[in-house]
């Protein structure tokens, strides 16, 4: 290769591995943004479903209360 077919790929070369950096180094922050984002919606998940195992137990202990009640009368 002569010098002058050397500057005219050493651009769109240097270009192309900037380019591929970028992209791969995109691409690891998309996967950290998927991985805290499914970590997110678990911890809902889990206070979602702690609420409604309360609201389950309320409503089961007002349940017995009021056949305890009915009982007596």
């Amino acid at each position: 290769m002569t010098d002058a077919q050397i500057q005219a790929y050493l651009p769109p070369l240097a270009t192309l591995i900037v380019v591929a950096i970028g992209f791969l180094h995109n691409n690891s922050r998309i996967t950290d943004l998927n991985t805290n984002f499914n970590k997110r919606i678990d911890d809902v998940q889990f206070g979602l479903n702690k609420r409604i195992d309360d609201t389950n137990k309320r409503i089961d202990d007002l349940r017995s209360d009021m056949s305890a009640h009915y009982a007596r009368l």
